[in-house]
């Protein structure tokens, strides 16, 4: 461990401290409790001190001395983004366009060019706020955790879940954010609807019936789990190693800047199962904003499902979130497309779900309602445009 401006007073500056290893920094936090903040990128804790949000702190701690969280990391059955990797990488980065498509698209249109430079995935996460969470809602997110209360230190929870504990008033401050996992998405789609206990109620059309692996693709997803996690507890600093083979810049962004702000991505993957079946997946991130300088977005919605080869979409995942409300999904819109086959009809209705059951909240600069009927509009024609691109792409 070392120290930066150990000499100093408070009010010459913080203490700045460089842990070794996700452990020593999470003892630190808790040795300095609300004295101490967790320190990546930075760039949402200074706007804080700034406008008077946040007090400035006492100590420091510094999370980019910690190895291994600056790093994209693919494995057989996982992937694993670093909770300091910059939202600039993690939009540029091949393997997270393939298995967290959503995310990828969220990652090019969170805040300027700038500040998608510095600021991390992690300190996005964390804030509970940040634009990239419905993009995770809608995937098989699930992050790794350091917390030296636990007999486990490093642990998992789902994206999900952490953001129920959020709204229960349950947040873990000393817990510092290393990672975010990714299952990868088998050819064998239904394998990775297994994984999610929430599909199990819904009508999945028969796609189901396609999985002959499951089972395995979920013992070797977990086995995957437990190994990243004891490499990111044991590394020290001398092992720190950076990956940078698998960053390349994509030609095709997929993205478009339209009036008033509003900014949209829509990606599609091709799959194929052992019989021969064909359907792709489906998604896209929308972000509606005053300007796109680095202030706090009115809605953020993000969508992901399967659309079958006869139209039906299976597997649906709808999430709405943005400016200072925290992000959800939305259950019952899910359940209502379940098992539909796409018709340009259907968007109408579900613009009023969504609407209906997004939970916002009134500030300056929006009220509630405007909030959600902005959600509902944004999914219901990113769906319908996304669809139609698709249909132009063959």
């Amino acid at each position: 461990m070392s120290i930066q401006q150990s000499e100093k007073t408070v009010e010459q500056g913080p203490i700045v401290w460089e842990p070794e290893d996700a452990e020593e920094a999470v003892r630190l936090k808790r040795q300095y409790g609300a004295e101490a903040v967790f320190v990546a990128g930075g760039t949402l804790l200074r706007t804080q001190w700034e406008n008077g949000v946040a007090a400035f702190p006492q100590h420091m701690i510094r999370l980019d001395t910690i190895p291994g969280i600056t790093d994209i990391q693919e494995h057989a059955d996982s992937l694993l983004i670093g909770a300091l990797s910059s939202l600039k990488q993690v939009g540029i980065h091949k393997q997270v366009e393939q298995y967290a498509a959503v995310l990828y698209s969220a990652c090019k249109h969170i805040a300027a060019p700038s500040i998608r430079h510095l600021a991390t995935i992690g300190g996005n996460i964390a804030s509970a706020v940040g634009d990239a969470l419905p993009a995770l809602l809608v995937h098989h997110a699930r992050l790794v955790w350091a917390d030296s209360d636990r007999t486990d230190i490093i642990y998992e929870q789902s994206v999900v879940d952490w953001m129920d504990q959020l709204r229960k008033g349950q947040k873990n401050a000393q817990a510092v954010l290393l990672g975010i996992h990714f299952p990868k998405e088998p050819v064998d789609a239904a394998a990775h609807i297994a994984m999610d206990p929430t599909s199990a109620s819904h009508d999945l059309g028969g796609l189901a019936t396609v999985n002959t692996k499951s089972d395995q693709v979920q013992s070797n997803y977990d086995k995957q789990h437990h190994a990243d996690n004891d490499t990111l507890l044991r590394l020290k600093r001398d092992d720190r190693h950076i990956v940078s083979d698998d960053m390349h810049t994509l030609s095709d962004e997929r993205h478009m800047l339209s009036s008033g702000g509003m900014k949209d991505s829509a990606s599609v993957q091709l799959w194929s199962d052992q019989h021969g079946e064909t359907w792709r997946e489906l998604g896209f991130f929308r972000k509606l904003g005053r300007r796109e300088a680095f202030t706090p977005s009115l809605v953020t919605v993000a969508f992901r499902a399967w659309i079958a080869e006869d139209g039906r979409l299976l597997h649906v995942r709808i999430a709405a979130g943005g400016g200072s409300g925290l992000g959800m999904r939305l259950y019952n819109c899910e359940q209502w497309l379940e098992g539909q086959i796409y018709d340009p009809s259907i968007t109408t209705q579900l613009a009023e779900l969504v609407t209906a059951e997004f939970v916002s909240y009134s500030d300056p600069f929006a009220t509630d309602t405007y909030r959600q009927r902005s959600a509902g509009n944004l999914l219901a024609a990113g769906l319908w445009e996304s669809i139609q691109a698709m249909g132009k792409r063959g």
